[in-house]
């Protein structure tokens, strides 16, 4: 069975059969491929798809995050009269003044975070040395004011190097990368210190690595690194 509402697309509730990630939808007239396709499921959340194949009447959906939870006799779905590539002209249309935004984004959300890093840990606490030593860190006492001075330079850094290239290029590339290396050798250091359990590949605790908020900091700061401002 079909209805329609000329402002939101055609739906249909003939579900013919679930396949997998696929929904098989009978009686569907008027649709096109690669159209996108809203699902609605037995609990009322929404999902996202678009028609693979169309013919005879017959649609072939995939959903985008999967069927599990769908039913052939509860599911809805509505058909949107756009498709993947109308979608992205629309995103585009919206995104593209703020495309050269992006960096600075980026930038302004490592060097705050690691300028209040740094900051957190002065005036250097007895507990903070005590720890540098517990994990086997020579002259944990000159140590310690060196981590925390090398967060807040290099968070100044990112947010100051982007601002000395609008006036010097050159300059500011070179701020831009040296603190996006200094960012990336730090947390390298945080990591094999502070996470030398968590492994790569390998242990019990391997994949916590590649979940963490230290590897998204070494690689945005691997990220600076390399591209500086452009």
């Amino acid at each position: 069975m079909s209805t329609q509402n000329r402002s939101s697309g055609l739906e249909y509730t003939n579900i013919a059969e679930i396949r997998g990630p696929l929904l098989v939808i009978d009686g569907v007239t008027n649709s096109a491929f690669d159209e996108l396709v809203e699902i609605t499921t037995p609990a009322g959340a929404k999902r996202l798809g678009r028609v693979l194949e169309i013919g005879g009447g017959t649609a072939v959906v995939q959903v985008f995050e999967g069927t599990t939870g769908l039913s052939i006799s509860e599911t809805k779905t509505r058909f949107l009269g756009k498709t993947m590539e109308k979608l992205n002209n629309l995103l585009e249309k919206v995104a593209s003044p703020l495309k050269g935004y992006s960096n600075c984004l980026l930038k302004l959300g490592l060097g705050i975070s690691f300028f209040l890093h740094g900051y957190g840990k002065l005036p250097i606490s007895e507990g903070f040395v005590g720890w540098l030593t517990s994990k086997g860190i020579p002259s944990a006492s000159v140590v310690a004011p060196l981590i925390a001075w090398g967060e807040i330079l290099a968070g100044l850094g990112i947010l100051l190097g982007g601002l000395i290239g609008t006036k010097a290029a050159i300059l500011g590339n070179v701020v831009t990368r040296l603190s996006g290396g200094a960012i990336g050798i730090i947390m390298i250091g945080a990591i094999l210190i502070a996470h030398s359990d968590w492994g790569i590949f390998t242990g019990e605790r391997g994949a916590v690595l590649f979940a963490s908020e230290q590897l998204f900091l070494l690689l945005l700061g691997a990220y600076f690194a390399i591209r500086g401002n452009d």
